[in-house]
């Protein structure tokens, strides 16, 4: 688990986590970058990077924050969104205080809140509804076709 920063031409960064390793995420951003079929292709970050004439061979991911086990991934990244994040969409840091809020409801409820491999969270009642969820399926996918690239089984979740 992650946190990186991709850096633009004129300065500013974009911040994001992932728990898969950096390659693989660095390959995905590139793919996203310049296939006008994938959504985020649209998304005011790579248009920003267009913009800036920076180039998909030109786009690296560098580390900032090794996450361990014990930390929250959502924490650091929202921590390294308020510091460099110029080019995220959202401010993580009032999100990071949504999601926190959120947590400490389902606890007064005597619920758990599950974080998934996809990066969501789900809780006991609704765990069903956000293995449907299109983060998560979208997720599922795309570690099945990884799977199959590199001609592992396949695994299901």
């Amino acid at each position: 688990m992650s946190v990186y920063s991709i850096e633009c031409k004129c300065g500013k960064c974009y911040v994001g986590s992932t728990r898969r390793k950096l390659p693989m995420r660095a390959n995905e951003h590139r793919s996203e970058f310049v296939n006008p079929n994938r959504k985020s292709f649209y998304s005011p970050v790579y248009t920003h990077f267009r913009e800036c004439g920076l180039e998909q061979k030109d786009m690296k991911l560098s580390l900032l924050h090794s996450v361990i086990e014990s930390e929250n991934i959502k924490k650091k990244e929202s921590e390294w969104i308020a510091t460099l994040g110029e080019l995220n969409q959202y401010d993580a840091v009032p999100n990071f205080g949504k999601y926190l809020a959120r947590r400490d409801r389902a606890k007064i409820k005597g619920q758990v809140i599950h974080e998934c491999e996809c990066g969501g969270t789900w809780s006991h009642n609704h765990h069903a509804r956000h293995k449907r969820s299109l983060k998560h399926t979208k997720f599922i996918k795309n570690k099945i076709l990884v799977n199959n690239i590199n001609g592992e089984e396949e695994k299901s979740n």
